[in-house]
């Protein structure tokens, strides 16, 4: 047989099989650079623009000088994790059970600390969320839900964040409790945050005009809570749009009034990135 291609159709022994379009296939557009992102790293970048750089962008790991090995992310991930799935108050032997799993799931906090070090501080931290007044509420809750995934679409960008308890209380209020296993922050630091989980929830149930949010911070029993209405919606997202956009065009200012609950910071609460 014979096979003769043109740039028309392509023909086998005079008998066209294959019409090319006559307009040419317009190329494949590239997604819009960082269109995707976790309610994380925006918050970070709103926290101050060269955090989002050093630690999402470039990696950067955090100072060692005034940390402690309890701050590691592994012992952190895990005493999150452990709080989450938590659905009642547990006895002694209960707690320990609970140490076992969370060590035999989670075998690389022992790169960071001894393992002696390791249940101690499991143990404390479940021990301060269990004897809470925030425990008390969270199980008690009828209608509640752990570990949640949530995510929408805003002004062709994808925000995603995770909720570590969604519940209804006696009056049917919503309300968003998420673990923290850092220090404890001031409310200026936990609103970004709060501001875009209210968006995903707002998002994901249009039939509902009020949520509570609350960052439980199990290392020092403290907790922070703001409640936000559909009718600030707007105004919000008017800021992170603007957000985002300074993000894409790669903006590193310092903001200087972050640096004493920066992991960027030295013992003086100054930057480690010189101006110079």
């Amino acid at each position: 047989k014979k096979l003769e291609v043109t740039a028309d159709n392509v023909r086998v022994d005079g008998d066209s099989v294959v019409s090319f379009p006559k307009r040419p296939i317009e190329t494949l557009k590239p997604s819009e650079f960082n269109s995707s992102f976790t309610i994380e790293e925006l918050a970070n970048f709103a926290r101050c623009q060269l955090r989002y750089q050093l630690s999402n962008v470039l990696r950067v790991p955090p100072l060692e000088e005034g940390t402690f090995a309890e701050d590691s992310s592994d012992i952190g991930n895990a005493i999150q994790r452990a709080l989450s799935h938590l659905e009642r108050r547990l006895d002694s032997a209960e707690i320990d059970r609970r140490i076992n799993t969370v060590l035999e799931k989670n075998p690389d906090i022992m790169n960071t600390m001894t393992e002696t070090d390791a249940r101690s501080t499991l143990q404390r931290h479940i021990e301060n969320y269990l004897n809470s007044d925030i425990a008390a509420t969270l199980l008690s809750a009828d209608n509640s839900h752990l570990n949640q995934q949530i995510h929408a679409r805003t002004n062709g960008h994808i925000i995603s964040g995770r909720m570590d308890r969604i519940f209804q209380d006696h009056a049917g209020n919503w309300h968003i409790a998420n673990f923290k296993t850092d220090d404890l922050q001031d409310t200026a630091s936990c609103t970004p945050e709060m501001q875009l989980l209210a968006y995903l929830f707002f998002s994901s149930n249009p039939s509902e005009n009020r949520i509570s949010i609350t960052f439980y911070f199990t290392k020092n029993n403290g907790y922070e809570q703001k409640h936000f209405n559909r009718t600030e919606l707007d105004d919000i997202m008017d800021f992170w749009h603007k957000q985002i956009k300074l993000l894409q065009k790669g903006e590193n200012r310092k903001n200087l009034e972050h640096c004493y609950i920066c992991p960027y910071a030295d013992s003086q609460n100054l930057c480690i990135v010189n101006d110079s």
